[in-house]
């Protein structure tokens, strides 16, 4: 009982390989359209049918549910302006493929809408589809060429997106606080600000600021001692540099002498005046 089971089951298995053999080449290559209808992104499948498609005479011919949407796609592309446009040239001549996946002008055209939208790689694959069709030697020698253009074009837009990058990090780290207040300081570099003052006896002086390689320098300018015998540690009128103040979160540090009083010096945003501020009050010093 068990060998007659084992010899229908045998028979069985031999009719459908013989069945399977019997098949056409045409019923053959419906066969794995329809497969690709079930995963579209199987490239070596793909490659299957249009190999098998050069290789029948007269060609297959492509469905009217395909040729609509490649003819579609055609119209769009021509009279696509931008990325948008040619991307749903692509979704047309997709789905011309999915129907018909020997239709060599859609992998041609899907070729020319993925380059315009920018899909370089995508177009250069679409390319090497189409060159699997039999083709003569003016189609073969334009999509090899167009192959080299499509290459050319995805090297510069390569160079153009690292140079994009560049200038994009380049942004960011310059928008950083510490970039900012060094890019301020770098604007205000030279700028000087005076401040007029006269004491007892006659006593008449200026207080003189000037932004230099990021710090500001303090310059008493003495320009009659009057009655006083000295002024800041100096007997005569002139010039004499008094300190230079470091620049950290802002703002220009200072402990003057002799009072030993914690001074800060903020530069106004629009860069016209220097903003002094002792024991909690602000004196305004405009720019000369």
């Amino acid at each position: 009982m068990l060998t007659r089971v084992l010899a229908v089951v045998f028979i069985a298995i031999l009719s459908m390989t013989a069945a399977a053999h019997a098949q056409s080449p045409r019923e053959q290559l419906n066969a794995l359209a329809q497969q690709l209808q079930q995963v579209p992104t199987d490239r070596a499948l793909r490659e299957r049918i249009i190999k098998l498609s050069s290789e029948l005479k007269p060609a297959p011919a492509i469905p009217e549910a395909a040729r609509e949407p490649f003819v579609m796609g055609v119209t769009i592309l021509k009279q696509a302006t931008d990325a948008a446009g040619a991307r749903k040239a692509v979704d047309l001549f997709t789905q011309a493929l999915n129907l018909a996946p020997w239709f060599a002008d859609a992998y041609y055209n899907r070729a020319m809408a993925r380059e315009t939208a920018g899909q370089y790689d995508s177009a250069i694959d679409d390319l090497k589809l189409y060159l699997g069709f039999t083709l003569t030697d003016a189609e073969r020698r334009e999509a090899l060429d167009k192959t080299y253009a499509i290459k050319a074009r995805a090297e510069l837009a390569s160079v153009k997106k690292a140079e994009e990058q560049k200038v994009a990090a380049a942004k960011a780290a310059a928008d950083t606080p510490q970039a900012r207040e060094a890019a301020f300081l770098k604007k205000m570099e030279g700028a000087r600000f005076r401040s007029n003052l006269a004491g007892p006896g006659g006593l008449n002086w200026d207080n003189i600021y000037e932004v230099k390689n990021g710090e500001l320098h303090y310059t008493l300018r003495i320009n009659s001692l009057g009655s006083q015998n000295a002024f800041y540690g100096h007997s005569q009128p002139g010039s004499y540099l008094i300190d230079r103040m470091p620049y950290r979160d802002g703002v220009f540090n200072w402990t003057e002498p002799y009072v030993h009083d914690a001074i800060t010096f903020r530069i106004s945003p629009d860069g016209l005046s220097l903003i002094k501020r002792r024991g909690g009050a602000d004196e305004r010093i405009a720019r000369q």
